[in-house]
C-alpha cells in the first residue's frame, strides 16, 4: 500500500501535472521554485537509488566471494580429516 501511495504521488507531481495542481504563488514560494525543488528531490532520489544499487551489488559480490572461500576451506578441512 505504501508503494502505491508513493507511485500515486509521483504520478500527480509529473511536470505536466504540476502546472495544473500548483498555484502561481503559495506561502512565498513560486510555482517555478516548487518545480525546481521537486526536480532536485527527484535527482537526489535517483542518485540515492543508484548508489544503493551499486552498494548492494558490491555486497552481493563480496558475499559470493566469501561463500566461495568458505566452500574451499570446508573442502580442505574435509580432505585433511581423511586418513
Amino acid at each position: 500500500m505504501k508503494d502505491n501511495l508513493v507511485e500515486m504521488l509521483r504520478e500527480k507531481t509529473e511536470e505536466a501535472n504540476l502546472d495544473t495542481i500548483l498555484k502561481t504563488t503559495f506561502g512565498g514560494y513560486s510555482r517555478k521554485s516548487v518545480q525546481e525543488y521537486i526536480a532536485m528531490l527527484r535527482k537526489h532520489q535517483n542518485d540515492m537509488q543508484q548508489s544503493f544499487s551499486e552498494q548492494l551489488e558490491l555486497a552481493q559480490t563480496e558475499r559470493d566471494r566469501l561463500a566461495g572461500e568458505l566452500a574451499d576451506e570446508k573442502a580442505r578441512t574435509t580432505a585433511a580429516e581423511r586418513p
